[in-house]
């Protein structure tokens, strides 16, 4: 009897030392009833900027009028993924990652795991952003989800943002700091729901792969 691989977390925790971006406020939860003050039941709130932790984008981050997060696919955040590793720090291009297996036959998700991944706390000066005719190739092979472990697939700096236009342009839900710290290169499975924010530009996901066999 063969048993299935474990489902491992690949999503970062939200609390109050966690960072979305450079200036924006940290998460806070208040408490709207407390046991401890005498309430029958504990109530939290979680005051949050929606692209704080493990968290997917959708088109109207980039483009007023596009479609808001509640209105994702979401078989587009379920299923089949393939987890390839960008060596450097430079942009992930077309080149590398056909190196690492992509091609025209996929695959339908692709987990790009970097040598300096974001933790959450500590906002980087840069990251191994996504080339805009990387992008722009992986909207034409098919991928459906493109999935990073930094906090944007653009540069940190970036006004234009070419890599988010051509993928949410192009119909492909983007994942934005995943954790994918000591993962092996392979196919898996993805589940990385976000959550249903009717008018939402982006919702945190929880985030979890297993290996397939």
């Amino acid at each position: 009897m063969t048993h299935a691989a474990p489902w491992i977390d690949i999503s970062l925790p939200i609390d109050g030392a966690s960072i979305a971006w450079t200036g924006i406020a940290p998460p806070r939860l208040t408490h709207e009833a407390a046991i401890a003050d005498g309430a029958s039941v504990n109530v939290g709130r979680l005051s949050a900027c929606l692209h704080t932790a493990t968290h997917a984008d959708a088109p109207c981050h980039i483009r007023t009028g596009a479609l808001t997060i509640e209105a994702m696919p979401i078989d587009a955040y379920i299923g089949p993924a393939r987890l390839v590793r960008h060596a450097g720090d430079g942009a992930v291009t077309r080149a590398s990652l056909a190196a690492g297996g992509v091609g025209a036959d996929g695959p339908a998700r692709l987990l790009i795991a970097s040598e300096q991944p974001f933790d959450g706390r500590r906002f980087p000066d840069r990251v191994p952003s996504i080339d805009p005719d990387a992008a722009r190739w992986l909207v034409a092979i098919g991928v459906r989800l493109v999935g990073v472990d930094v906090p944007s697939i653009d540069p940190l700096r970036s006004k234009a943002l070419a890599a988010h236009h051509a993928l949410l342009g192009g119909g492909v839900v983007v994942l934005e700091n995943l954790l994918l710290l000591g993962l092996p290169e392979g196919e898996y499975d993805l589940v990385a729901l976000p959550l249903r924010i009717v008018g939402g530009d982006a919702s945190p996901v929880r985030a979890v792969v297993r290996r397939r066999a």
